[in-house]
């Protein structure tokens, strides 16, 4: 019974992790947008991350 509480728990722990991961992309999606700059107020933090992208060099 020890054993299968153990895996359970185990289980638990990387589904949360990937609802975690998962709960975090729009965030990141927000971050490459300009929306999502000028609400976090971030385009001087990572902006060097974001200088490749043409599409937020076009304004």
């Amino acid at each position: 019974m020890n054993g299968g509480v153990f895996l359970i728990k185990k289980y638990l722990s990387w589904l949360s992790l990937v609802f975690l991961i998962l709960s975090f992309i729009p965030i990141f999606v927000l971050l490459f947008t300009n929306t999502g700059f000028f609400a976090f107020g971030l385009e001087g933090k990572i902006g060097l991350f974001v200088l490749p992208i043409p599409a937020l060099n076009s304004e």
